[in-house]
């Protein structure tokens, strides 16, 4: 298991609901440049997610491009 200390740069490809009470969503992050490769990890990883200059969700990735947010 390795270690990425590294802020990536994603967009926002696509948002599901991850269970009918609608209290989490599942949210498909891909590169902003596709032809720049994402690092290898692992479904589980611990993802810290920066949605603003102040906010910052921590999550676990479900596939390698997935992650979900209770909201």
């Amino acid at each position: 298991m390795s270690t990425l200390d590294a802020t990536l740069e994603m967009v926002v490809h696509a948002i599901s609901l991850a269970c009918p009470s609608g209290t989490s969503r599942t949210y498909e992050l891909r590169p902003i440049d596709p032809t720049d490769p994402l690092p290898s990890f692992e479904a589980g990883a611990h993802i810290d997610v920066h949605v603003g200059p102040s906010l910052i969700r921590q999550t676990r990735s479900s596939t390698p491009l997935m992650i979900t947010v209770e909201t």
